[in-house]
């Protein structure tokens, strides 16, 4: 490994969020990241927003204020203006945690291997106050693509290489105004799969009229019609998916099911040795995990007298 940091681009989508966005700015900024590639873009706020981008101006490799068609729109123009190694989207009323850049950068130096990488989810109110933490989980493709209980992957703490960006098609897809970053999700498990990082990144702040909230419903029939696709890119897909979905709701063979499906370890900060360390789940020898899920199968799946 070498000393030199790669270069993060991230880009902040906005729109009339001028309470909000100066904070998320900032949470980015101030951590003076030198190898940063800063783009904002504003869908032609009318509530001082721009005033408040301007002030930061001299530290963005882009900005711009000007009508366009939505979030995802806004998200694919900001990153048409970057070039840096490691990506990734910082909503306009979000928040990324002190730190995470020369942590994200070092993660992704130190494990050439890892290709796209998500964390911890953590949740702030309004008002900036922590309101939950929630653990992080171990992803394989048929997890990204299946339902049940599994949330989706936290966005504001999702990161990647460029390399599987542009493998991926290089942009968000516009089709999905809610899920577009499902979809991205979902695209992105052809070709590889996150790690999980067993701490939060950043911030997702709950505010007033959220879209992920008011256009719940909207979300979900965006996240089928995704899943749909994907389990149906080839004949083996339903059929994994299906038996997926069955496997994840028990949750006392998870770490089992997890490693099977093929879903990499965590990232554990290790602080003996001021590093991180891949978290194994090796406790069970073959033989058990092998009778454990023959016994699951003769209870749960076989329906025959």
């Amino acid at each position: 490994m070498t000393d030199t940091k790669p270069t993060i681009s991230l880009v902040t989508p906005s729109f009339n969020q001028v309470d909000l966005v100066d904070a998320a700015m900032s949470s980015i900024l101030d951590q003076n990241y030198p190898e940063l590639e800063y783009v904002v873009i504003d869908g032609g706020s009318t509530d001082g927003s721009a005033d408040a981008i301007a002030r930061y101006a001299d530290r963005l490799a882009y900005w711009v204020s000007e009508p366009d068609d939505g979030h995802y729109p806004a998200v694919n123009k900001g990153f048409a203006k970057t070039s840096g190694e490691i990506m990734g989207y910082l909503n306009g009323d979000d928040l990324l945690l002190p730190g995470s850049l020369d942590l994200i950068a070092e993660i992704f130096s130190t494990h050439p291997e890892i290709r796209w990488l998500t964390a911890a989810h953590m949740a702030v109110d309004s008002k900036g106050r922590p309101v939950g933490v929630t653990a992080p989980l171990r992803w394989s493709r048929w997890h990204i693509i299946t339902s049940g209980e599994r949330r989706s992957l936290p966005q504001e703490s999702t990161f990647w290489r460029r390399s599987l960006w542009e493998e991926a098609g290089g942009r968000l897809d516009e089709s999905f105004p809610l899920a577009a970053d499902y979809e991205l999700w979902a695209r992105f498990s052809r070709f590889d799969v996150p790690v999980s990082l067993r701490a939060p990144l950043a911030c997702f702040r709950h505010v007033e009229g959220q879209r992920s909230i008011a256009l719940a419903d909207r979300y979900a029939q965006e996240v089928q019609e995704i899943q749909a696709r994907e389990t149906a890119l080839d004949d083996a897909s339903a059929k994994a998916a299906r038996a997926a979905r069955k496997l994840l709701k028990y949750g006392s063979i998870r770490p089992v099911v997890d490693t099977l499906l093929g879903a990499p370890h965590e990232l554990v900060y290790d602080p003996s040795s001021d590093s991180f360390y891949e978290r194994t789940h090796s406790g069970r020898s073959a033989r058990a995990v092998l009778s454990g899920l023959r016994l699951l199968y003769r209870k749960r799946f076989q329906r025959s007298g």
